[in-house]
């Protein structure tokens, strides 16, 4: 329990729990029985997850996929909130603004940091900060071991098996199943012909950066002989994901040397004017995102 104590996503579960506790005490008294009470409720789960995702390292995943939807019902309820005491005796004059951070090394693993920075005004009172705190990709990608090996399950069906692939020798494979061609390596890495693995650090990227990266790569000679290279949609990003496995979720003999992390599609948030979709790739999940934040890149072509 004292190493967890040390942890940051754990101190940073404890920030949020009272800081919601902070919140709720200014609600007006039938929001603060019937929303505050649902916040303060996943406000207190968020931190018993963490828990448990650090005692029962077996169904750590398990964990890991009940926190991220606990995280997204309380972010629900926050826009909930919002609406509902715009008007009342206080105003939410920021709320839950998420953006990735700078990096941090934690047990000698860089992670990226979610910051999410909440703002509440009572009427008549300055602009006051309840809370600003850090909710690691521990949701997605980060283990609580310092391993950092890929775990599959041989008892289930390959989604994506190594045969689906026709690998090209040239830093590209073609997905036999749905036709589409593949940089084996994602952007900032560099594939090697000696060995066919992909070395260096992938970059990140804010949405907008995603965009426009294939398009400065066709214009200057594109890659592999081809200059019609794009940022792949979402179904075609999620194509790739291998549901038998995790951390990453997938096929490391195509795609080597893949971070458990997130990586932009091309497809944009319908009911969000400033958010996209990208897929996370410690267990293959695919969410909307704001478009300033960091995020991988690996591009795609039709392949006919």
């Amino acid at each position: 329990m004292n190493k967890l104590k040390q942890m940051p996503i754990w101190r940073d579960a404890n920030r949020f729990l009272l800081s919601i506790e902070k919140v709720v005490k200014l609600f007006p008294r039938y929001h603060k029985y019937t929303l505050g009470t649902e916040l303060r409720n996943n406000a207190l789960k968020i931190c018993n997850l963490v828990h448990q995702a650090w005692q029962q390292k077996n169904q750590q995943c398990v964990f890991l996929l009940q926190l991220k939807y606990c995280i997204d019902e309380i972010k629900i309820q926050l826009h909930l909130a919002k609406k509902a005491l715009i008007n009342g005796e206080f105003a939410i004059a920021r709320l839950l603004k998420l953006s990735i951070s700078t990096k941090e090394i934690i047990m000698n693993k860089k992670i990226k940091l979610i910051r999410n920075a909440l703002y509440f005004f009572p009427q008549g009172i300055p602009l006051f900060r309840y809370a600003k705190f850090t909710l690691t990709l521990l949701i997605f990608q980060f283990s609580f071991t310092n391993a950092n090996a890929q775990t599959c399950n041989a008892n289930t069906i390959a989604t994506t098996p190594t045969n689906d692939f026709t690998v090209h020798n040239n830093g590209t494979v073609t997905h036999k199943p749905t036709g589409l061609m593949w940089k084996v390596c994602s952007e900032g890495q560099t594939w090697n012909s000696s060995d066919g693995s992909c070395t260096g650090t992938p970059t990140y990227h804010s949405w907008p950066e995603a965009l426009n990266i294939p398009q400065s790569l066709n214009t200057g000679g594109g890659y592999a002989g081809h200059t019609d290279w794009r940022l792949p949609n979402l179904k075609e990003l999620k194509s790739i994901v291998e549901l038998s496995c995790y951390s990453p979720a997938i096929n490391e003999t195509i795609f080597n040397s893949t971070p458990s992390a997130g990586y932009w599609s091309s497809s944009p948030y319908a009911d969000r004017s400033n958010g996209a979709w990208g897929v996370f790739f410690n267990v293959g999940d695919g969410d909307h995102y704001g478009r300033d934040g960091d995020f991988h890149v690996r591009l795609v072509r039709s392949g006919q």
